[in-house]
């Protein structure tokens, strides 16, 4: 063997999380919460044609008939753990992804075919979204369907008083002559972000109506209420990111921050506004947004999503929101706002494999100065959704992952989390059942 035919590295890292194990999140989340997110597309798809039929188009009723349909045995494929099909639809990524089941690795012994509950968590779910994009692009009528649209409107709807308070604070805050109080104003806004995603429309779909309410009513109000989370931010690097960018305000240069985005609604929102502070204060020349080129994970922001967004702003009633939205069309206008597409974020893949599978978009990311990664699913990505040890060093579970600095904002609605002192995980484990699941704990990590 010469040396250019070695053989390839073992791989030390821990094992994904995966649904091989009863009672399990993993395992719950495949069994009972992914059917139960396929029941409301359905739901919302026998409305529409509901709708159709009382409007006498026949050709549409039968054809969301016909997604129906396909979305009751996609369901049921996934209640009885058969065996994962191949995408076959007109979209760019079926490479990848029939790449990625033909060789994504069984991890339940003796099982030789890959099924819904024997294959990596992160890989299964990721599926399942893709799977119902692809019924829709199949269909005749309804290959740009977003099947998300209406519980994503009635969320934003919902936090429309959070976003007037937010909007009010930012309005107010106009001078950088004392440091202290732009930290202040730094540290009021990176939380905003960070518990802006407390709210995942992807995690509450067995919910009552009434229940999704009062639960979308949990999002951050006030700073009075922000202030009592605090304690719940289990690993917070913030100081370590301010040091770092008010480096960069104070050096004058051109620079990038690109926030990988999560959820639409108030978390956009939030978004936006430390986006705006950091484009105000000169942190940065320009701002960098990647959404989601396909509807995601419910709430997860595409373009449509983004522009929908400020639209709302501008045509609101509460000055101060109407006023950032027309800002923020300006900033759009001139460039300092720049919004970002690419397949592989809707694709399974965990952010070691970024370079490899991705170059073009890994380069884009290179030239930030700083890469925000927001919620629970970039969070996974980033560790690779391994059994990681609660006090793995985040850059050591991150597997080298560093095309620029980053930090992720992250609230934790998955049971996988890194870089806790130790204690701290069997503190929470003794006096909080479900902490690591709840969306009530965060945390603010960075890699600089």
């Amino acid at each position: 063997m010469t040396n250019n035919d070695s053989p390839p590295a073992l791989d030390l890292r821990p094992t994904p999380l995966s649904g091989i194990h009863r009672g399990t999140f993993a395992y719950l989340t495949i069994k009972e919460y992914m059917p139960g997110l396929l029941d409301k597309v359905i739901d919302y798809v026998r409305t529409l044609n509901t709708q159709y039929k009382d409007a006498m188009d026949s050709s549409k009723a039968e054809d969301a008939e016909e997604i129906v349909s396909k979305l009751c045995m996609l369901k049921d494929e996934i209640l009885t753990n058969q065996s994962l099909k191949k995408i076959n639809d007109s979209a760019d990524d079926n490479e990848i992804w029939n790449k990625l089941i033909e060789n994504t690795p069984i991890l339940a012994i003796n099982e030789t075919e890959p099924t819904w509950l024997t294959v990596a968590w992160l890989h299964c779910q990721c599926y399942m979204y893709r799977r119902i994009i692809e019924v829709l692009l199949v269909s005749k009528f309804h290959t740009t369907l977003d099947p998300y649209i209406q519980q994503k409107s009635d969320a934003f709807q919902s936090s429309i008083e959070a976003m007037q308070v937010l909007a009010g604070y930012l309005s107010n805050f106009k001078s950088v002559e004392d440091e202290s109080k732009l930290y202040e104003s730094f540290e009021v806004l990176l939380e905003y972000s960070l518990w802006s995603n407390k709210c995942d429309l992807s995690i509450l779909v067995e919910e009552k109506e009434g229940e999704q309410v009062e639960e979308n009513d949990k999002q951050v109000k006030s700073t009075e209420e922000q202030n009592n989370l605090k304690a719940n931010i289990i690993c917070n690097h913030k100081d370590e990111v301010w040091t770092y960018l008010n480096r960069m305000r104070l050096s004058n240069e051109k620079s990038i921050i690109t926030f990988v985005l999560d959820n639409a609604g108030f978390e956009l929102f939030s978004d936006l506004c430390l986006a705006d502070f950091l484009l105000t204060f000169k942190f940065c020349t320009e701002v960098h947004f990647h959404v989601k080129c396909i509807p995601w994970f419910v709430s997860d922001t595409t373009a449509k999503d983004f522009f929908w967004t400020i639209e709302q702003c501008v045509n609101s009633t509460d000055k101060n929101v109407s006023n950032l939205g027309k800002k923020w069309v300006g900033y759009l206008d001139d460039n300092l706002l720049v919004i970002i597409e690419d397949k592989f974020w809707t694709s399974a893949y965990d952010y070691s494999m970024l370079e490899q599978e991705a170059p073009s978009l890994y380069s884009k990311l290179s030239k930030s100065k700083l890469i925000l990664f927001k919620g629970d699913l970039n969070y996974r990505k980033l560790v690779g959704d391994l059994n990681w040890p609660y006090t793995t060093d985040i850059k050591e579970a991150s597997s080298g992952f560093f095309p620029a600095p980053w930090c992720t904002l992250r609230t934790l609605k998955a049971d996988i989390v890194v870089g806790l002192d130790p204690g701290v995980s069997e503190e929470l484990d003794r006096t909080v059942d479900t902490w690591m699941n709840s969306g009530n704990y965060g945390v603010v990590q960075c890699c600089i």
